[in-house]
């Protein structure tokens, strides 16, 4: 399946790519806070709103339900933090999938209060302030992904508000399996060791077919073709930034993860 140019098969090699294009085609990549980590970076709402208040014209009835939302976050994040306390994956996964989606679910409730400019100066305040303190970059690519997933899929609001729970599990589900070094997991950018990459990337064929599977009972025949043609081609111009020595990640280069 895998072969370079002298026609010999190279199993390790081809599941190291696997792994890296699994990476890529769910929208993940390798998570900057260390694997088992309690601490979810919360949205400085206050400096938000002090943000908002100098740069927006805001009503003083936009102004009271900001607050109010932003209040209901903190209640709603601490609950959450309650609820799941633990170091397991699975008070990790559990933990991080409902902040963010209780983080879009307030953003989304935010931006419904406000029109035009104040619109794009609240997105560009919220770029600003509430990105999590560790791996904002890559949250912000993941979330592109999954947005562009749901955006070529052609989705409406309520499909959109059920696909992305998924797209978001499965994310956080590969940043748990991937933890700090990422699937090159050798020190210092070495060798990787491909007894684990060949575990990981069984781990991620069960995430994927995870997803398939809770996809299938949201979109129709249609839809999952399109999605998995998607993914088809993620992993594609994953194996093609591979195969380019001038790009990081690619062969001779140390990483693994294109970021």
């Amino acid at each position: 399946m895998s072969k370079k140019g002298n026609g010999i098969f190279r199993p390790a090699a081809a599941a190291a790519a696997a792994v890296m294009a699994l990476a890529l085609a769910a929208g993940a990549l390798c998570a900057g806070e260390k694997n088992g980590a309690k601490t979810e970076a919360e949205p400085d709402f206050s400096r938000v709103l002090s943000a908002m208040k100098s740069k927006i014209d805001l009503s003083d009835e936009q102004e009271s339900r900001v607050s109010l939302l932003f209040r209901e976050y903190v209640e709603k994040r601490k609950n959450v933090m309650d609820q799941y306390p633990g170091d397991d994956d699975n008070d990790i996964l559990s933990r991080r999938i409902e902040i963010r989606r209780l983080n879009h679910e307030t953003e989304s409730e935010v931006e419904k209060l406000l029109g035009g400019d104040q619109l794009e100066t609240y997105r560009a305040i919220a770029r600003e302030h509430m990105a999590p303190r560790r791996g904002g970059e890559r949250d912000k690519a993941s979330g592109d992904r999954i947005g562009e997933m749901i955006q070529r899929l052609d989705l409406d609001d309520e499909m959109a508000g059920k696909v992305r729970p998924i797209l978001e599990e499965q994310a956080e589900r590969i940043r748990l399996l991937m933890g700090d070094g990422g699937p090159a997991g050798g020190a210092g950018g070495g060798r990787p060791d491909m007894r684990k990459m060949e575990k990981m990337r069984k781990e991620m064929d069960g995430i994927e077919n995870d997803t398939e599977k809770k996809l299938e009972k949201v979109l129709d025949s249609e839809q999952m073709k399109a999605y998995r043609e998607i993914v088809r081609e993620r992993r594609e111009r994953m194996r093609e930034k591979r195969r380019d020595p001038g790009n990081p990640g690619g062969p001779g280069r140390p990483g693994g993860i294109d970021g």
